[in-house]
Formats: C-alpha cells, structure tokens, sequence
C-alpha cells in the first residue's frame, strides 16, 4: 500500500503482517526513513519475550521474514523499536 510523500505520516506508522494468522514463517512489511538498526521483538499474552531479532532497515519500505515454526500456538504482540519509535501488529499463531 505505497502512499504519496503528503502522506507519509500515515506510511511512517503502517505495519503489515502476513499470513495473519501464521503457523512458521511470517513477514512484516513496514517503512523507514533511514538505515537503522531495528529490534523485532515478538511477546506473549503475558508480556513475556518469545522471540527477538535484530535487522537493519533501509530508507524506504522494508520487508522482513521471520521464522515462528518454535512458537506455541497463541496470540502475539510483534514491536518493532528503532530505538525512537516503537510500532505494533498482533499476530495469531496455529498449529
């Protein structure tokens, strides 16, 4: 969903996840202005971390696949925290 550059606020903020729901691997779509280092963390109902990646994005939309075929079934939060901003998704995984 590319937006023009008068609406980039709303592009800044856009955070896509598919398959939703997933049972291995997911990807995350989203946008960044810069290269910068982004913390993907995934967490439980709990609040507890079940899975952490680092990657480093370019300026510009940014696609990244990750591997969740360890994860008990259940509802996530995925954050992405570029150290300034963090962005969130829910995500359902099945079995």
């Amino acid at each position: 969903a590319a937006k023009t550059n008068e609406n980039s606020k709303e592009v800044d903020n856009q955070l896509t996840v598919y398959p939703n729901p997933s049972s291995s691997f997911v990807t995350i779509d989203f946008y960044a202005e810069i290269n910068q280092t982004i913390q993907i963390m995934l967490f439980d109902v709990t609040g507890k971390e079940a899975f952490a990646q680092t990657y480093t994005s370019t300026d510009n939309q940014n696609s990244v696949t990750l591997n969740l075929s360890t994860l008990s079934k259940g509802y996530y939060v995925i954050e992405l925290n570029d150290g300034t901003t963090r962005k969130h998704a829910k995500l359902l995984i099945v079995r």
